[in-house]
């Protein structure tokens, strides 16, 4: 139980410092925080999941909560999707490099139409696509580089 605390932790805590790593966008809310939860999917899907929903929430409020309730939809998403490319990564990973990035960037956007308009999710897709393939590759990369160097000596825990 420890040990899975200490994952969730370790991960969240990286999540919220890079929260406040910020691409300039129309929105103020689009950063590297999913980095980690992207991370952490590919060790253990749940995991990465709520560290991808906890991502979201920091960068949501530090960011000033413009989208008010949504956020907490937006968060829900980022579980989802980081469960999914965490479940997908083993099969293939340049599929759930791919459907990670179409789900975040294309498709959540979705969830703030009532907010933003129809233009207004369709202006922010570039950089949101943009900003989500980057915080999946980074995660890639560095589980790469994590097996290669056997960082991580028991992956199921």
């Amino acid at each position: 139980m420890s040990k899975r605390i200490s994952w969730i932790g370790i991960f969240t805590a990286l999540s919220f410092v890079l929260s406040f790593v910020k691409f300039p966008s129309p929105i103020g809310s689009i950063a590297l925080d999913s980095m980690p939860g992207f991370l952490l999917a590919i060790i253990n899907p749940v995991y990465g999941g709520i560290t991808a929903f906890l991502g979201h929430i920091f960068t949501s409020w530090n960011s000033g909560f413009y989208f008010q309730f949504y956020h907490i939809l937006l968060a829900i998403s980022m579980f989802a999707i980081a469960f999914i490319f965490g479940k997908m990564y083993k099969r293939n990973k340049i599929i759930a490099v791919i459907t990670a990035t179409i789900l975040n960037g294309a498709i959540m956007p979705f969830i703030v139409t009532p907010i933003l308009s129809v233009k207004g999710v369709f202006s922010t897709m570039p950089i949101l696509s943009l900003a989500s393939f980057l915080n999946i590759l980074i995660a890639s990369l560095v589980y790469i580089f994590i097996k290669k160097y056997e960082v991580i000596k028991n992956e199921k825990n």
